[in-house]
């Protein structure tokens, strides 16, 4: 499958199946999925399994399936109804490590690990959730996880998007820094670092729910073109190769440059490769911890 194959793929599973959860066909949102008291829960929840990743040496690509599908519940049932959104997060953490890799971990130690996680959380916030649920619970919380989303587990992922971009190329004739030269192949480079840095806090702190992964992923480029000081930040050619025009991700760039820019407070690696997340705290990623509007 060439490039273009593979992005044409991911517009479609963007269309069609977890992020219909969140905007229907023809545009109207199904259910408000960053309610305030939803984002309460979530950012406990994503707090956690970024800890949780860093403690068992997980990918970022786990972290980022467990989210959207904890959105994706999130779209279709409401809060508190059957199953708690925190006992789905947890569902779902367990889920995505089993979905995304080969490692063997009990599910025991992975509950304990994340209720210990969210009690110190929410008491953090002075927030009065119960965090005591059992593994059997969990265990039948990821079968009706699962059958809420009529088992289509496959995602178009924010950072598969921007991975697919890369590819397509984040160059675009006449791109200048300061002194008017053009970028260099470390600059680029750094530019890469930083918008799939840009592109994780967006999505921990909702930008994908809002803006949609693809344009989450294209503002990510565009904010870390800003950053580094290349002109245009999202020029017509990129518009163009991307079929995402500068109107269309204006907002999201704004929200992830605020979003990015904030001090470190989360434990996700910048790059979030096994051996990166070993390092834990000290490669904190800059999260937000407010729902963006």
């Amino acid at each position: 499958m060439d490039i273009d194959e593979e992005l044409g793929r991911l517009r479609e599973l963007e269309r069609t199946t977890l992020t219909a959860c969140k905007v229907c066909a023809d545009g109207k949102c199904l259910e408000p999925v960053l309610d305030p008291e939803y984002m309460r829960v979530r950012t406990s929840l994503v707090d956690t399994f970024g800890r949780v990743a860093s403690e068992y040496g997980l990918r970022w690509e786990t972290v980022e399936y467990a989210i959207a599908w904890t959105d994706a519940f999130r779209a279709r049932v409401k809060l508190g109804r059957r199953l708690p959104v925190y006992l789905a997060g947890v569902a779902a953490l367990s889920l995505a490590i089993k979905y995304t890799t080969v490692f063997r971990f009990r599910l025991d130690e992975l509950v304990a690990k994340c209720m210990h996680h969210l009690d110190t959380r929410w008491k953090s916030v002075s927030l009065t959730h119960s965090v005591e649920f059992t593994v059997r619970e969990v265990a039948a919380a990821e079968f009706y996880l699962a059958a809420v989303l009529e088992w289509r587990m496959s995602a178009a992922l924010p950072s598969s998007f921007l991975e697919v971009f890369f590819a397509k190329g984040i160059q675009a004739s006449g791109d200048t820094v300061d002194d008017g030269d053009a970028p260099g192949a470390e600059q680029w480079a750094g530019v890469c670092e930083m918008a799939r840095g840009v592109c994780r806090s967006g999505t921990f702190s909702g930008l994908s729910c809002v803006h949609g992964d693809s344009v989450l992923a294209a503002a990510s480029i565009a904010t870390a073109r800003c950053i580094s000081k290349i002109e245009p930040s999202w020029p017509a050619e990129l518009q163009e190769r991307f079929g995402l025009d500068e109107a269309t991700i204006e907002r999201c760039v704004r929200e992830a440059t605020r979003v990015y820019s904030m001090p470190n407070t989360g434990t996700i690696w910048p790059r979030g490769d096994a051996s990166d997340a070993k390092d834990g705290n000290d490669l904190a990623a800059r999260v937000s911890r407010v729902a963006p509007r």
